[in-house]
């Protein structure tokens, strides 16, 4: 979109909000805030379409979607426009506005305008739809865009046309417990925005109170050697933020310098407390873009100096606040800012090895090889590329994909072909997508997987893996991301075109004392519950059972190992394996029907050769398609969810 065809466009939403406060004033629907404690009148919700959105928003963001979100921000009191500020660029106090929102829609409050705030917005029906008229004080006119003083809704500004305060009743009034409060950052990093390096707090007593004035002061007298004493070498701006809500900003160039000490006075607030509430006022401030090594040690001391307040209450005397004894400073440093950093985390119950089921004649679509998340930390990390590792048995990797997807927060991002021989890595080059700083973004390396029919055979696999060196990002600052974490392996994936799906379920261990066996006077007893379903042909499952991995013509294999998970092959062991229900019993097999499934109980009685502590694993279901001994053995896995607990077993 070009400059003419946005400002065209922010033109028009801009002057549809204009028009719509004009169409408020003309109904005479005005109500007071809740505090003014004056009469109301009922005010009618008023529709106002937009397109839908279509696309994430975050810094430095542009366009008609910006000025339609700054808009339906603006009218939902939660964005002040700054005087003589367009709409349509997408910045700090943008962010701090949207985070309000979705706080209050209870949307995760990131700032970040991404999948879950646009499905909020368009589910009204396409950008700011139903706009609640704002309220106004009976007395007063409200025009948009203006900073909010005394008794105006956010993002209007009151001209009185009356009693310029209806609701005064001449109390007198004053701040009281005026002292520093937390929540600042002592380190501040060149380029960071709002950066909180003072703040405090007070309460109104026996009066709202309404701050006209406020002194800042930055003191760099302790500057030394080769360090700066000047402003501007570490900050660019000032800003005032009363309650979460910015009241006045002054540029470095309005400061006034007297030895070293820097000097803002903020006046015109109208910034109002109300009656036996706590005010927290902030000082915050944007750094420079880049600091001199020699500076990184300044400790630039913030403070609001005595008769550094100035107050009106509703008797309209005006006083001074702060005395020399408050001490009302911090301390804090402008440093080089942190290369960003990007972890890998992954679940392990996401990525479990698996049995697919794929089809004969036709490609199996979306099947999830690898699912993970990045977090980002200091700063928005920016991932351009990443590769996947492709690890294929009983075929090549190409043979078994046809093709790779990367989706990110479920959203397609970037597809691959693959192709070569053997195992491959398939790269996704120049998808450049953000994860905003202290963020998280879900991951998926999703496939395509071929027929089997002259591709491969029945029992292939194959493992996706992402390595910590296979992605690269940038942060802010251009410079390469830091990854940690460690790789992102997937599970194996089987791949059949019918066989059984094991699902775990109950594990107990006990112990039998005293059974006076040749081996042992106690006897460990382990059970293990299992579901077995069967996908596209029947499957027949033995009732029998084998110590050992290798498939002897039983219907499962089994381990015993120690606490410490080495594998036992000693002691005298035997085991039974029972049908629970489901499928059907033949003699000495069950048959379990395709999309059916059939319980089994395995149990392990086992009289060790030495004292210990034991438990039982089951290892792997063995099947056929018939009533005939096993021809395909399906290891369980994870390991973990098909173990009893340890038991302690005396020889």
């Amino acid at each position: 979109m070009n400059r003419k065809k946005l400002f065209q466009t922010g033109s028009v939403i801009a002057t549809m909000a204009m028009t719509l406060v004009a169409a408020f004033a003309v109904a005479g629907q005005a109500s007071p805030r809740a505090e003014a404690q004056v009469t109301t009148t009922t005010t009618t919700a008023v529709v106002v379409t937009t397109p839908a959105y279509t696309r994430d928003l975050t810094i430095g963001s542009t366009g008609a979607d910006v000025v339609a979100l700054q808009t339906f921000l603006v009218a939902r009191g939660h964005l002040v426009m700054p005087p003589g500020v367009a709409m349509g660029y997408f910045g700090q106090l943008t962010r701090a506005a949207l985070a309000r929102y979705q706080a209050s829609a209870g949307i995760p409050a990131t700032g970040y305008f991404g999948p879950i705030t646009r499905a909020n917005l368009n589910s009204m029906g396409g950008g700011p739809v139903v706009v609640i008229p704002p309220t106004c004080p009976t007395g007063f006119t409200c025009t948009p865009n203006n900073p909010p003083v005394a008794v105006c809704p956010v993002g209007f500004v009151c001209t009185p046309t009356t009693n310029p305060n209806p609701t005064n009743d001449g109390s007198e009034g004053q701040l009281t417990e005026i002292e520093v409060s937390g929540g600042t950052d002592s380190s501040v990093e060149e380029g960071q925005e709002d950066a909180r390096v003072l703040g405090i707090q007070f309460e109104a007593q026996d009066s709202d109170i309404t701050l006209s004035r406020v002194d800042v002061e930055f003191d760099l007298s302790g500057a030394a050697g080769n360090e700066s004493d000047n402003l501007d070498r570490y900050i660019d701006s000032v800003s005032l933020v009363l309650d979460g809500r910015v009241i006045d900003t002054m540029d470095i160039d309005d400061a006034e310098d007297d030895d070293e000490i820097f000097s803002f006075r903020f006046t015109g607030l109208n910034a109002r407390i109300n009656e036996d509430a706590t005010g927290r006022l902030y000082v915050t401030v944007d750094a420079v873009s880049s600091v001199e090594s020699d500076d990184e040690t300044t400790d630039i001391v913030v403070r609001i100096p005595t008769d550094g307040i100035r107050a009106i209450d509703e008797a309209n005397i005006t006083e001074t606040y702060v005395d020399s004894t408050d001490d009302l400073e911090d301390t804090f440093r402008v440093g080089e800012r942190s290369v960003g950093d990007l972890n890998i985390n992954i679940d392990d119950a996401d990525n479990d090895d698996r049995t697919v089921s794929i089809d004969e004649d036709e490609t199996t679509e979306d099947v999830t090889l690898l699912a993970f998340t990045l977090d980002s930390e200091d700063q928005t990390n920016t991932v351009t590329d990443l590769t996947v590792d492709l690890d294929a048995t009983g075929a090549d990797a190409s043979d078994i994909i046809d093709t790779l997807y990367l989706f990110v927060d479920d959203e397609e991002v970037a597809s691959e072909s693959v192709g070569g021989t053997g195992d491959v890595s398939v790269s996704f080059d120049d998808v450049d997508f953000d994860v905003e700083e202290d963020e998280t973004v879900d991951v998926e390396i999703r496939a395509d997987i071929r027929e089997l029919d002259g591709n491969y055979s029945n029992g292939a696999s194959i493992r996706a893996t992402i390595q910590e060196t296979g992605i690269e990002s940038e942060d802010e600052e251009g410079d390469d991301t830091e990854i940690g974490g460690g790789d992102a392996e997937g599970g194996l994936l089987t791949l059949r075109t019918s066989g059984t799906m094991v699902d775990n379920g109950t594990r107990n261990a006990s112990v039998r004392t005293n059974v006076n066996t040749t081996n042992s006077d106690d006897q460990g007893v382990y059970t293990i519950d299992f579901t077995v379903e069967a996908f596209e042909d029947p499957a027949y499952v033995e009732l029998s059972a084998f110590q050992g991995t290798a498939e002897t013509d039983t219907g499962v294999n089994y381990l015993i190992e120690t606490a410490s998970n080495v594998t036992v092959t000693t002691g005298t062991t035997t085991a039974t394996l029972e049908h629970l229900n489901g499928g059907s019993r033949t003699g000495s097999f069950v048959r379990i029907n395709d999309g059916s499934s059939a319980t089994f109980r395995l149990t392990v009685y086992f009289d060790p050769s030495v004292s210990g502590s034991y438990r039982a694993q089951l290892y792997s279901i063995n099947f056929a398609e018939t009533a005939v001994q096993p021809t395909i053995q399906e290891v369980t896995s994870p390991e973990q969810d098909y173990e009893t607990p340890s038991v302690l077993v005396l020889d």
